[in-house]
């Protein structure tokens, strides 16, 4: 993988981002920029034939692979843009949506922190990683491939397909707007071990055939905001719901403003104790602007 700390690596996206004021996560709610946008569902191979307008609802099923386009006639795959990512077992493409096509620029780019924690999450299961090797438990007592885990407002779902590439099976959630983008990326790299779902923080989810095992580990990249604050308590409801005492989770973060980090911190700690990790512990040459929290469920919450 690059170098953390290249110039193309980060600060690129956290410039534009400051700029478009484009965002993403997985919290109810209207596009952040363009809540005009209206999308209808289509069925892989029967591109011509409109299906139900989404109106904020994913279309799922059983059987049937849709994706999902704007009314207006737009090549959709022509504004893409393509990234190539390095990992231990081989490139994984990233296809971003500069123009904000697919979802108004909701889930459309790789984040600074999404990258330090890919990055982070190979080290921890390189050595189960070498030819002739086992599939257990290293020596760190962390990861192993044949683990289950989630990932938490996706958005082009980087972390996640990391996590599948390197062998585990992987659920990557986003709210159903960002969902078209998501899979699309998944399509792009034939992860037979990674599924794509809607999960809105907050709402039920653990009926779903999806939730039905518990999951290993749990992740999430760059969900929160300033402009998002309203979902941080259903961010944190919905990681109460899904971290047990043995989960590992990790949290991905980048502090942009005192306020909203003091306070998600403070939401976080009612259910979790939580250990920033030290630089010496992240990968080397990553930011030292950028945090990588691990969160411990507690007993009595």
């Amino acid at each position: 993988m690059p170098a953390l700390g290249g110039k193309d690596i980060f600060r690129r996206l956290r410039e534009e981002a400051a700029a478009t004021g484009k965002t993403g996560g997985g919290c109810k709610g209207k596009p952040m920029d363009d809540a005009s946008v209206s999308y209808v569902a289509v069925r892989r191979g029967h591109e011509n034939q409109q299906a139900t307008l989404i109106d904020g609802k994913t279309q799922e099923k059983e059987g049937d692979q849709f994706f999902f386009q704007q009314e207006q006639k737009v090549d959709l795959e022509a504004t893409l843009s393509s990234r190539e990512v390095a990992t231990d077992v081989g490139p994984i493409i990233v296809l971003e949506d500069p123009q904000g096509a697919w979802a108004a620029g909701n889930g459309a780019t790789v984040w600074d922190s999404a990258l330090l924690l890919s990055e982070f999450l190979q080290r921890e299961l390189r050595p189960c990683m070498i030819p002739g090797g086992t599939n257990q438990a290293n020596a760190r007592g962390l990861l192993h491939p044949s683990m289950r885990a989630l990932e938490l407002g996706a958005g082009t779902g980087l972390v996640g397909m990391v996590l599948a590439k390197l062998g585990m099976e992987v659920v990557l959630t986003e709210r159903p707007l960002a969902l078209p983008l998501l899979q699309r990326n998944v399509d792009e790299n034939r992860l037979s071990t990674a599924q794509v779902h809607a999960l809105t923080w907050g709402e039920p989810f653990l009926g779903a055939a999806w939730a039905q095992e518990p999951f290993d580990v749990v992740v999430g990249s760059d969900l929160i905001f300033p402009n998002n604050s309203e979902c941080h308590a259903l961010l944190v409801e919905t990681l109460a719901a899904v971290v047990r005492p043995t989960t590992w989770c990790w949290v991905a973060y980048e502090p942009r403003e005192q306020a909203t980090d003091t306070s998600f911190l403070g939401l976080l700690q009612r259910k979790f104790d939580v250990e920033r990790l030290a630089p010496d512990c992240l990968p080397e040459n990553a930011p030292s602007d950028l945090w990588l929290l691990r969160l411990h469920r507690k007993l009595s919450s």
